[in-house]
């Protein structure tokens, strides 16, 4: 019996809650999130960073994503927890679960801090539409009711990104922010996206693991702009914020704030936010005005790398580049076709982890590192930390997805490497792998080409042999903030907004192939968006500088232009990183290539 469960629902019982919703997310709807906001995980013990668990009395579910099916599987047992399987043919989604198990008149309970405004928005049509009538709770936090140990909301100090390295003023960014409040006649805009306010003001902190943000909301108007966060870890940057033009606010004050909002009847203007990265609790303030619900343009902007950005983050490419270099050589001598290595998969993390560190402007792993060893590579997003200790042997392959934060950038890249003796089936899979990877990285595409349509390059060459992955082929990614960052994103899943590429987007490109117990295989570099030599047409040019293990290499099954690629970019990463390595290191890269 989960025990947790059982308090949960008798703290339902005494708040008259029939079913209670709880999200993975923080008051701002991110990704990642500190401790403090692990009720998903703390209730169900699924460890995953997706996923939605819906407890009525009698029956309690979580859904989760492609990634996490087999990790799920395994964490649930025992919990009294069924596992729904989001995005698989058939099985329901936990809205439309909310839908058909809620009666008239019943009551829908979540912490409406922790559960973004289109979420709820939605859920409430769709039982209109139903001619359902329920009642929302939205005030009560239940999980932090029987929460004993509950760490605190993490609150750390600020610090400036300078111009060198964000290329442009806050002020420019604020003016441009104004202008875009006067093309769509708003009062104001509210950012509540911690990594939009960063972006906007040049500013960064660690309040979240691996995201280097503080948590902050942003209200601009036409004649002030006011950031809201925790005052103390404002002190370094007063003096900077006061003569940028920028007010500050305690944290939780912006609730007050917006309930005494009234907009003009006569002026017709607009409360400016981008609903689904709004809390309930927050949209209840201003809900009485006219709000327009829009893309928030800080998502573009920060999307958009300027000069600076891209040439920074070929610098930091190339220093991520270096550590990685001296891993692989340590892996080569210390891992590789050892019948007698005694590493375990936490050892190799910090092996690489420690050589990031070395480098100069190395602030931070940009997310928990995935080092996976054999069957264990099956499992999308793997934890070392989070499960048995597994020694890496001299047979299968080893699935490495790590990150690095940089004041010259962010920085995530995959590698599958050899451990030794591999089987023909998981060279295939490399292969048709590295097929896929490179046929998007060489793509070149129409400018109003939707982003979900690029999916087909990376995955037709593992269609041609019945193959497929269900997470994703590529992402955004941030300049020094969140590793996982919109609106750009490659995949062919429904549901999902259709937008097109622009100039200065970086994005992963990180297909793979997984067989349960077996292996899996995958390969992420990071490439940036450029107009092409052909009017009117967009293309990618790489930024990861590590090579490929051509140990893992069928190229039987590469056609002409493939190997040609494969033998430029290896040499290419040669001649770039050459000059940055002690002889030792110079000869292995030689060997590896």
């Amino acid at each position: 019996m989960n025990d947790r469960l059982f308090k949960l629902r008798e703290k339902m019982n005494e708040n008259g809650i029939d079913m209670y919703l709880i999200t993975t997310s923080d008051f701002h709807g991110q990704e990642f999130i500190s401790d403090y906001f692990k009720t998903r995980e703390y209730i169900s013990g699924f460890k995953g960073s997706a996923g939605t668990l819906v407890v009525t009395m009698d029956f309690a579910g979580l859904w989760t994503d492609g990634r996490y099916y087999i990790q799920a599987e395994k964490e649930l047992k025992g919990s009294d927890i069924t596992l729904f399987k989001d995005g698989m043919e058939s099985v329901i989604s936990y809205k439309d679960f909310i839908i058909n198990n809620l009666k008239d008149n019943y009551t829908l309970g979540f912490d409406g801090r922790c559960v973004m405004t289109l979420d709820v928005l939605n859920i409430k049509n769709l039982l209109e539409t139903e001619g359902i009538n329920i009642y929302l709770k939205t005030d009560k936090d239940l999980v932090g009711e029987i929460w004993d140990e509950r760490k605190d909301i993490s609150h750390t100090d600020a610090f400036l990104l300078e111009e060198k390295y964000s290329g442009c003023p806050a002020t420019s960014k604020i003016e441009e922010v104004k202008e875009f409040l006067k093309e769509n006649n708003g009062e104001f805009i509210i950012f509540s996206a911690p990594d939009e306010v960063c972006y906007l003001l040049n500013i960064r902190a660690n309040d979240v693991n691996f995201s280097p943000v503080f948590l902050s909301y942003l209200i601009v108007k036409e004649d002030e702009s006011i950031l809201y966060c925790d005052i103390n870890s404002a002190l370094n940057i007063a003096d900077y914020l006061e003569n940028i033009g920028i007010k500050v606010r305690e944290y939780d004050k912006i609730y007050d704030d917006l309930k005494n909002i009234n907009l003009s009847v006569e002026e017709k203007k607009y409360i400016i936010c981008e609903l689904s990265k709004v809390n309930y609790n927050l949209y209840l303030c201003f809900m009485k005005n006219r709000v327009k619900n829009m893309l928030s343009p800080a998502s573009l902007m920060k999307a958009i790398k300027n000069e600076t950005e891209l040439n920074n983050l070929k610098q930091c490419h190339i220093k991520d580049a270096i550590a990685y270099i001296r891993f692989l050589r340590w892996f080569d001598e210390n891992v590789y076709n050892k019948k007698d290595s005694d590493f375990s998969e936490i050892d190799i993390a910090n092996v690489l982890l420690s050589k990031r560190s070395e480098l100069e402007g190395f602030i931070e792993e940009s997310f928990e590192s995935i080092v996976a060893y054999g069957k264990n590579s099956a499992i999308v997003h793997y934890s070392p930390f989070e499960n048995e200790k597994t020694i890496v042997k001299d047979k299968s392959v080893l699935l490495i997805d790590t990150g690095g934060h940089y004041f010259e950038g962010t920085t995530d890249i995959t590698r599958t490497l050899s451990c030794g003796e591999v089987s023909d089936e998981e060279k295939k899979d490399y292969t048709l792998v590295l097929k896929g990877h490179i046929a998007l990285l060489n793509a070149r595409f129409p400018k109003d080409l939707t982003d979900k349509k690029l999916d087909v390059f990376a995955r037709a060459p593992l269609w041609k042999y019945g193959k497929d992955f269900k997470h994703g082929t590529g992402h955004g990614v941030g300049y020094l903030l969140n590793v996982h960052e919109g609106p750009n994103n490659i995949s062919y899943y429904p549901g999902r907004r259709e937008r097109r590429f622009y100039p200065g987007m970086v994005t992963s490109d990180e297909p793979g192939i997984y067989i349960k117990d077996s292996h899996g295989i995958r390969i992420e570099n990071l490439m940036f968006c450029k107009e092409s030599e052909m009017e009117r047409f967009l293309e990618f040019e790489n930024l990861t500088m590590v090579p490929y293990d051509k140990r893992l290499i069928d190229f039987s099954l590469l056609d002409e232009s493939e190997v040609s690629y494969i033998n430029s970019f290896h040499n290419k990463i040669k001649n770039t990183l050459s000059p940055y390595l002690n002889d030792e290191d110079k000869a292995f890269l030689e060997k590896l290539i």
